[in-house]
């Protein structure tokens, strides 16, 4: 039940998702997934409300159940080459494996996962898959 103002609102059913932040209520982001490192930095990002161009070198079917009620964009790439930069750029770096890289072209690189283990990636892969 929520209450705002004079209004009341009450649900009645409870809806499958990641928790957080509606799909597609932050704008869209390019996420490129080569890695469980990059599925897991997509997926954190569409529980922070972003929908996202998925440009892929791996399988990323397990992210469709966490998109309800929203088809997913996927674009199969060799490279991150072939991304494009219309939008902010998702990548699954972390300081313990790559340090900091440069991407040349992008105006806004975003790495949500930047300070997890390989631990909490493997969690976070764990919780996308089933």
């Amino acid at each position: 039940m929520e209450v705002r103002d004079q209004d009341v609102y009450v649900f009645t059913e409870k809806v499958f998702g990641p928790g957080g932040i509606p799909l597609g209520s932050q704008g869209r982001v390019n996420c490129f997934v080569d890695s469980d490192e990059g599925l897991a930095a997509c997926w954190l990002m569409m529980k922070r409300g972003c929908t996202p161009n998925i440009y892929h070198t791996i399988s990323v079917d397990a992210l469709d159940k966490w998109s309800y009620g929203n088809k997913l964009k996927k674009i199969r790439v060799k490279s991150i080459e072939e991304v494009g930069s219309d939008h902010p750029l998702v990548v699954g770096d972390r300081l313990e494996k790559d340090g900091i890289k440069r991407y040349d072209g992008f105006a806004t690189v975003l790495a949500p996962i930047i300070a997890f283990t390989k631990d909490e990636i493997n969690q976070s892969v764990k919780k996308i898959n089933t």
